[in-house]
């Protein structure tokens, strides 16, 4: 399970929750579907993990993105509004 809060915003926590343990990939993209950028890629055990993102000005223009959760078992996205 992958949950965003606050959204919008531009300082974000990430809220992934995973049933196995495993090689986890998290990454945010553009409404165009490029790869915007990258916020961890390695073994999380299982159960919940908090990141936190704060989307840089210079690299983040006002607008939606996606953020993407992918694991061998799951591979979820869900929007994100960066004001």
């Amino acid at each position: 399970m992958l949950r965003v809060f606050p959204n919008p915003s531009r300082d974000f926590t990430i809220e992934v929750d995973l049933k196995s343990a495993g090689e986890t990939v998290v990454e945010i993209y553009d409404i165009t579907g490029r790869k915007a950028g990258h916020l961890f890629d390695g073994k999380l055990s299982d159960g919940q993990h908090i990141m936190r993102w704060s989307a840089d000005p210079a690299a983040y223009k006002p607008g939606m993105y996606l953020l993407r959760l992918q694991t061998k078992e799951i591979s979820e996205a869900v929007r994100l509004i960066v004001e």
